[in-house]
């Protein structure tokens, strides 16, 4: 059997804090204070982050992507749209030894791991005291440190992001246009199936669902400024379909175009 693992037994964790941060476009994404003393996870609900370690290489985190950070890295973080919501538990190791796993910053991949932190935030499977809600709390949290350790990537993340950054550029440069997705994979010269794949892996999404993001941010800066109306500002960013538009932009703001329309009119 592992030592690794059996000395796990012993691991206690405390001082435990529960974050949700919301950041707009005239704001930087910030972690709370004093959370670089701690360990942490965070898990982008909104917008995309780009963390950078002084050893680790980058970690380019998208909507739905998580990344855990254990104490003593020195890194910078960078929010890459205009609003970026996060959920950041912070935690302190207390006693015993940790598995090597989790001595080194790692994005993660564990399954339906945005629900897991959804739980952990904001529980709302069960009633009871104060006590209650924390104990809930901690039992998903040494669950998410384990499915951490058992859903270890395969392929460095670093060496993966900096393989697609020229394709992810392309895109990000091209929003408006409806270009295939043959065309982004011949920036990395690998073919379109390998593409998506790598794609996939790395954003947590495919191409073309992360270049309408994309266009939805756009648009809805656009709404925002009142100089465009939301048929404006979709056709401008690329979408043919005002209710195609609509349908998207609800589903990933979680509101109607037309409530930032009426935002903008009241400011």
């Amino acid at each position: 059997m592992d030592n690794n693992r059996l000395n796990t037994k012993a691991v206690s964790i405390g001082n435990i804090e529960f974050h949700n941060v919301h950041n707009s476009a005239d704001q930087h994404f910030n972690h709370p204070k004093d959370c670089n003393k701690k360990y942490i996870f965070v898990c982008i609900e909104v917008g995309s982050v780009l963390y950078t370690f002084e050893d680790c290489g980058e970690f380019l985190l998208n909507q739905n992507s998580a990344i855990y950070i254990p104490i003593g890295f020195k890194y910078k973080y960078e929010s890459l749209t205009d609003e970026t919501k996060a959920f950041i538990i912070t935690f302190e190791h207390l006693t015993g030894i940790l598995p090597h796993d989790l001595l080194a910053p790692r994005q993660l991949f564990i399954p339906n791991q945005d629900a897991i932190f959804k739980s952990i935030i904001n529980p709302t499977e069960l009633s009871g005291t104060r006590d209650a809600y924390y104990f809930f709390r901690c039992s998903k949290l040494y669950e998410l440190l384990w499915k951490s350790i058992h859903y270890s990537k395969s392929e460095d993340e670093a060496s993966l992001a900096k393989k697609l950054q020229p394709a992810i550029s392309a895109i990000e440069s091209t929003i408006t246009e409806n270009l295939p997705v043959s065309y982004y994979a011949s920036f990395c010269f690998i073919c379109e199936v390998h593409f998506r794949r790598l794609f996939h892996k790395l954003m947590g999404c495919s191409p073309i669902v992360y270049r309408n993001r994309l266009r939805l941010e756009k648009a809805d800066k656009m709404i925002r400024s009142g100089e465009y109306n939301v048929k404006e500002a979709a056709e401008a960013v690329g979408f043919n379909n005002t209710s195609f538009f609509c349908r998207a932009y609800k589903n990933y703001f979680g509101h109607t175009p037309l409530n930032n329309t009426k935002r903008s009119a009241i400011l």
